[in-house]
């Protein structure tokens, strides 16, 4: 180990939350063995069992915050996390969103009701930007969106 892979090793080893300590191991992601504990065998994340939307929206537009987000989508179900990131000015990359539900058919019918139903972009506007996308995050991104 690196020191400074030590002293962060070193540093996480007293966490806690709620009063539960958390343990913290390094692993070398080439030699990790082909199943990891917390992996869920054989799950599958299809768009049938899909509680997160993804909301993308144009580049160089600014995030509405996170109290907009949630009172336009909070509409369509109970809603358990945001996160957002705002991109800098001038980047290939675009600002966005993700919406967690406690349900799959919560997050489709926003899906539904924010992309699919909205041809003119009216209830999208409410986000500040009638042209972003509102899809499943069923995918991985294979880098991240910081390189």
């Amino acid at each position: 180990m690196t020191s400074c892979t030590k002293r962060a090793y070193d540093l996480a080893q007293n966490l806690e939350i709620d009063h539960h300590k958390l343990k913290v191991q390094f692993s070398d992601f080439n030699k990790r063995p082909s199943s990891i504990v917390g992996d869920l065998p054989d799950y599958d994340l299809t768009a049938t069992n899909c509680t997160t939307l993804f909301v993308a929206f144009s580049v160089n537009s600014q995030l509405p915050t996170q109290e907009k987000l949630q009172s336009i989508f909070e509409k369509y179900g109970k809603i358990r996390a945001i996160w957002m990131k705002q991109t800098e000015a001038n980047t290939k990359y675009r600002p966005h969103a993700f919406v967690d539900y406690r349900t799959p058919e919560e997050a489709q019918r926003a899906r539904q009701e924010m992309f699919e139903n909205d041809k003119y972009g009216l209830k999208r506007a409410e986000l500040g930007d009638k042209s972003c996308e509102v899809l499943l995050a069923i995918r991985k991104r294979n880098k991240d969106f910081n390189n």
